[in-house]
């Protein structure tokens, strides 16, 4: 009788438990609702500070609901805050460590803020993802060129221009196929992809 007391006991706090994190999750949820309302879908640049402070309830709630960080970097980047973009990208790697982007993304804000050592770790980690993914895809499928086109910046970044050139033996046999890579990123220096981002931000 004693243990069956105790399995019931169980289970209940097992159920309260359980319901407690689902209206933690919903409650995040409804606040990063509340910020497309806010931002009028983004649109209201001037409520971005605000929009971060309803972000950090949010993570409060929930630090394991992705949607949150994604709202938060993209605020961030907007507002030039390269710091708190830096954390938050390494939130969403721990959600999503599979990301090439995420690894590119966090190596080139480092960069611009002058961390080259650890901007050259996360180089690093990100262009074996870019492989991995883009040996699952044939020549043929819609998301291939932009990411050869991100493998091509990951490895200017690394200075890696032997490696380039054997991304452009392999991938572009004619003069038609190398159109298809962005003229933006083929023939620019790490400094000069990263020059951009520096003006914009007064880096």
């Amino acid at each position: 009788m004693r243990q069956k007391i105790i399995f019931i006991s169980a289970l209940i706090t097992l159920t309260v438990s359980c319901n407690n994190i689902q209206n933690q999750i919903a409650t995040a949820k409804s606040l990063n609702d509340s910020v497309l309302v806010l931002t009028r879908n983004y649109q209201d640049t001037s409520q971005y500070e605000n929009a971060l402070i309803l972000i950090q309830k949010a993570i409060k709630l929930d630090t394991n609901y992705l949607e949150t960080y994604s709202k938060k970097l993209f605020f961030e980047e907007n507002l030039g805050q390269f710091d708190d973009a830096i954390v938050t990208l390494s939130q969403l790697i721990r959600l999503r460590r599979d990301s090439a982007e995420l690894y590119l993304k966090q190596g080139i804000y480092q960069e611009i803020q002058g961390d080259t050592i650890n901007a050259k770790n996360s180089f690093n980690r990100s262009l074996p993802r870019y492989t991995i993914l883009l040996d699952t895809l044939n020549k043929s499928h819609p998301e291939r060129r932009n990411l050869l086109n991100m493998l091509a910046i990951n490895i200017i970044m690394l200075g890696q221009e032997k490696m380039l050139h054997e991304l452009l033996k392999e991938n572009y046999r004619t003069s038609f196929d190398s159109v298809l890579m962005s003229t933006n990123v083929l023939g620019k220096t790490k400094k000069e992809l990263l020059e951009p981002l520096r003006q914009k931000y007064n880096r």
